[in-house]
């Protein structure tokens, strides 16, 4: 019983020694501000819509959205 006090005592002060920023120096600490943010421009995305009714779905983003068919698989799916 004395022996599981002590090992908890002592991972206690271990988990509370670690845990503080009291170890730390503040010359050490990097921020959001000292580091140049890794950014890539956005060159595509691709949405899944699913549709009952395909050839209505299709004449919809022709028509009236204005969108132009890049590759078709006939009947089942199209790449605008």
């Amino acid at each position: 019983m004395k022996t599981h006090l002590k090992i908890m005592l002592i991972v206690s002060f271990f988990l509370l020694a670690g845990c503080s920023d009291k170890n730390v120096s503040e010359e050490s600490v990097t921020t959001i501000n000292d580091t140049k943010e890794m950014t890539r421009d956005i060159i595509g995305n691709n949405a899944f819509l699913y549709y009952k009714d395909y050839d209505e779905a299709v004449s919809f983003y022709q028509k009236q959205m204005g969108y132009r068919n890049v590759f078709e698989f006939p009947g089942f799916a199209m790449i605008v």
